[in-house]
C-alpha cells in the first residue's frame, strides 16, 4: 500500500489536496495535500485558538462568507500534483504514532531529502504516483495525526478569492459548496484559516539562505 514499512500504518482516514494556480497563491506554487473536514476543527493547542478573540478573527471569518463545505471521502484532494510539508513537532507525532523508534528514522522512510526550508520536511508520494504516502484508499491512513496543512483544508489563504475557491470545486473538490453541507461553523472554520496563514508565513520565512 505505502512505502512506509511500520506494521500499524494503515489504521485511519485522511484526505489530500492540490490547491489554485492564481494570483492568490501565497503558500507555495504547487499543489498541496490535505483533508477535507465539514466542520472545521478548533485548533485548541495552538496560538490562533488560543489568543484568537472576536476582534482578530472578523477578518477571516469575512473570507469565509458565502462558503460552505462538506467533505465526501472521494479522495481527490489527495492525489495529484502537490506536496504536504510538516514541521519538527508534526514529524514527531506522526513519528511516533506509526510507530517508529525515532523521528529520524520516519524522516528517513517518510520524507523527501529535501531541506530548502528550515524546521519543515517534505512528505513523500506513494511510489510512481502522485498520490500522497498516507492515503489508503480513498482514506487516510495517519488521520489523528495528520498535518495541520491536512487539518486546516479547504480554509487556506489562497483558496479565499472566489474565483481560486471557484476553480478548486470545479477542478478538484466535489465537496466545495456542496448542496448537502451544513451550516458552516464560521468561529471554528476562521480558527483554521488563521492558522493556516500563519503556517504561511512561518514557511516562507524558514527558506534557507543558499549564499
Amino acid at each position: 500500500m505505502l512505502t512506509c514499512s511500520t506494521p500499524n500504518l494503515a489504521v485511519n482516514r485522511q484526505c489530500r489536496s492540490p490547491t489554485c494556480t492564481s494570483s492568490m497563491q501565497i503558500r507555495w506554487d504547487t499543489r498541496l495535500h490535505a483533508l477535507p473536514t465539514q466542520r472545521a476543527e478548533p485548533l485548541a493547542d495552538t496560538e490562533a485558538a488560543n489568543n484568537a478573540g472576536t476582534g482578530s478573527l472578523a477578518l477571516f471569518e469575512r473570507a469565509l462568507e458565502g462558503k460552505s463545505f462538506m467533505c465526501t471521502e472521494c479522495g481527490k484532494c489527495c492525489s495529484g500534483k502537490g506536496e504536504v510539508w510538516i514541521n519538527d513537532e508534526e514529524a514527531q507525532a506522526l513519528s511516533s504514532g506509526l510507530g517508529f523508534i525515532s523521528v529520524e528514522a520516519f524522516r528517513k522512510e517518510c520524507c523527501k531529502p529535501y531541506d530548502k526550508h528550515e524546521g519543515w520536511w517534505l512528505l513523500k508520494n506513494r511510489p510512481g504516483t502522485e498520490t500522497c504516502i498516507f492515503l489508503d484508499g480513498k482514506l487516510c491512513s495517519v488521520h489523528n495525526t495528520r498535518p495541520s496543512q491536512c487539518r486546516t483544508y479547504p480554509w487556506w489563504p489562497e483558496l479565499m478569492e472566489k474565483t481560486s475557491w471557484d476553480q478548486e470545486k470545479a477542478q478538484i473538490c466535489e465537496g466545495f459548496d456542496h448542496p448537502d453541507a451544513p451550516p458552516l461553523d464560521v468561529h471554528s472554520a476562521a480558527l483554521q484559516l488563521k492558522q493556516a496563514t500563519r503556517d504561511t508565513q512561518l514557511q516562507m520565512l524558514s527558506v534557507k539562505d543558499k549564499t
